[in-house]
């Protein structure tokens, strides 16, 4: 699934951060440190862009606020692909904010299509600044039915699921891509694998490919911070749940203070166990 002959779609990671990337503002972490310092590269907030077999069209799943880079990350890779549509998981900061730059502002879209839970709808379509883009027809929204297959081309189909995550504003979807034979999983936020009724092992072996939150190493990589107020699944949980699994897993949505940004132990362990973490313009075939 690494290679393409040109008849299959490309899936590409365009970042891997957290909603405020690497480095964070005002942060002297270590992984911030070394960022500032030119010894480690930074990190944009995750995204996953899904190329057609042709190259001439492109898919983002959410919009960052990063999206202008990761934008010319598909152009410098994929020269005659234009964007052809977004995908929203949720309404933090990291996933949606990128619309702005759809805007008159900026590129003055003509409807390009956005396609997102109701809720989500509901949020854009009904508060300012998001609902501009709505009026002046920048952007055409598309509702999600939850666990309902949606085509976006020939040999491309999605499936958005409802996790449980935090939901000031909107509630959360995973989505399962599908070609005419592969699938991929992609699931950059959840609370816990426990809160959620299906078994992440489960999915991950209904899938050729699974991106899966891995924001916090273990519970003491915050000092000061209680990590129930902002849960996300441990890297710790997540490779004991899914360790030496036969299917490709890559691990995404790091925060500016993850193990996992630089090589040593916690990578050694990740790897020893048959997990991948990803990296930015990593790419894969989905057939």
């Amino acid at each position: 699934m690494t290679d393409s002959d040109g008849t299959a779609f490309q899936l590409m990671l365009v970042g891997v951060a957290q909603d405020a990337g690497l480095p964070q503002v005002g942060c002297t972490c270590a992984n911030c440190s070394a960022v500032l310092a030119g010894k480690l590269e930074a990190e944009s907030a995750v995204s996953l862009a899904i190329i057609d077999p042709k190259g001439t069209r492109y898919w983002l799943v959410d919009a960052t606020p990063d999206i202008r880079g990761q934008m010319a990350l598909v152009a410098a890779r994929f020269p005659r692909a234009q964007l052809s549509g977004i995908l929203l998981t949720h309404a933090h900061i990291g996933h949606y904010t990128g619309l702005m730059f759809l805007g008159r502002e900026s590129t003055n879209s003509q409807s390009m299509p956005v396609y997102a839970s109701a809720q989500l709808c509901h949020f854009i379509r009904d508060h300012a600044p998001w609902q501009q883009l709505v009026t002046l027809g920048n952007i055409a929204l598309h509702t999600i039915a939850p666990d309902t297959q949606t085509t976006l081309a020939e040999g491309l189909s999605f499936v958005g699921t409802h996790v449980p995550h935090r939901g000031e504003y909107s509630d959360t979807l995973a989505f399962s891509f599908h070609g005419k034979q592969d699938s991929a999983f992609y699931c950059p936020d959840i609370d816990r694998w426990s809160d959620w009724e299906r078994d992440i092992r489960e999915v991950v072996e209904a899938h050729t490919l699974s991106f899966l939150d891995a924001t916090f190493f273990d519970v003491n990589e915050l000092p000061g911070r209680d990590l129930s107020t902002i849960p996300h699944p441990l890297v710790t949980d997540t490779v004991e749940r899914l360790a030496h699994c036969e299917k490709t897993v890559v691990l995404i949505h790091l925060n500016h203070s993850n193990a996992l940004y630089q090589a040593g132990t916690a990578t050694q362990w990740v790897a020893d166990n048959g997990l991948t973490v990803g990296a930015t313009g990593q790419s894969w075939v989905l057939e």
